[in-house]
């Protein structure tokens, strides 16, 4: 049986008089009018305290291109020049060295 048969089956017990019909038409006609984009305000509250579903292989997806995103451009902040650090470690104890020499106890 097809849908619209099956439909015109089931509802032809409901039957509108003539005034039900106009004012039914009437409301949904003022209502299409009413209708309007609501503020940015609105817009901004209904985003702020709606939720989004987001499915579980595009949340990974999304971590892992992140994450080998921040790795490339931070990685090099992990990376120790052996040269460098040396160049510290032996200019911070001559630091200490002068400070520790100039300090006089009383």
């Amino acid at each position: 049986m097809w849908l619209k048969e099956r439909f015109d089956k089931e509802l032809k017990d409901v039957a509108f008089s003539k005034e039900d019909k106009d004012r039914l038409k009437r409301h949904l006609a003022d209502l299409a009018k009413q209708k309007k984009r609501p503020a940015l305000g609105e817009r901004l509250r209904q985003f702020w305290h709606g939720s989004i579903e987001v499915p579980l292989p595009a949340a990974a997806a999304a971590v892992v291109v992140l994450g080998f995103g921040l790795w490339t451009a931070y990685s090099n902040l992990l990376a120790v020049d052996p040269a460098a650090a040396a160049l510290m470690i032996k200019a911070g104890s001559e630091s200490y060295q002068v400070i520790t020499q100039g300090v006089s106890v009383l």
